[in-house]
């Protein structure tokens, strides 16, 4: 187990440093649930996190990028969203649509959701507002000040987050660009940093609170 200590605790000295504001509430949420994780596993590129049902409830198996606080802040919101939401990964509360029982793999790997896509495919009908507030980010892109490579790092996060895997990826890349955009230094002041300059983090941010704050809704408390 690699469990990323170092990460976790740059993560919770940033959530102190920007009290009162949504991405310490985002800190603070998703590190509620690193006691849920079993398994910590280093990777190059991208991560998950996989739930595991044991005797006492669902527990996680999440693959990370050490030293990526965006990226683990990423993984862990896949949890809140599957917790918060209870809607299966999808990143929005269920409709009341007949889904099918879930199934579990068995052997070696028993407890394992076998059947994720058959769970959400009855809900993803309800996407298109997700690609509506992805949009107004992704339209705020290249009129910010970012280099060209940020740039083409929010474009690529955020096609991820509005594109076919969406229904499971859009809070945790939103997440992940606000991340990124508090580690380049935003939101920027001064003179020559006028609110339009900030308007990619302005929209974001404002994207992230609303989704947040649907989420906690029915978080429980630890």
């Amino acid at each position: 187990m690699s469990k990323p200590v170092a990460e976790i605790n740059r993560l919770r000295r940033i959530a102190q440093e920007r009290r009162d504001t949504v991405y310490s509430d985002i800190i603070e949420e998703v590190l509620g649930y690193v006691f849920q994780v079993r398994e910590w596993t280093k990777v190059a590129t991208s991560g998950s996190a996989t739930p595991y049902w044991g005797p006492f409830g669902a527990e996680y198996d999440v693959r990370y990028q050490e030293g990526n606080l965006a990226n683990i802040v990423h993984e862990l919101t896949h949890i809140a969203c599957y917790v918060g939401y209870d809607n299966d990964f999808l990143c929005w509360p269920p409709t009341g649509r007949v889904k099918p029982a879930r199934t579990y793999s068995a052997g070696a790997d028993i407890g394992f959701v076998t059947n994720q896509e058959q769970l959400q495919f009855p809900e993803m009908d309800q996407l298109e507002p997700l690609l509506n507030m992805g949009q107004r980010i992704k339209a705020c892109v290249p009129t910010s000040p970012l280099t060209a490579d940020q740039q083409r790092q929010v474009m690529d996060k955020m096609q991820y987050g509005t594109g076919m895997f969406g229904g499971v990826e859009f809070d945790p890349c939103v997440n992940n660009v606000l991340g990124w955009l508090i580690e380049w230094g935003y939101p920027r002041k001064g003179s020559w940093f006028s609110r339009a300059n900030n308007q990619l983090f302005t929209v974001t941010e404002q994207v992230a609170r609303a989704q947040y704050e649907k989420r906690i809704v029915n978080r429980p408390k630890f």
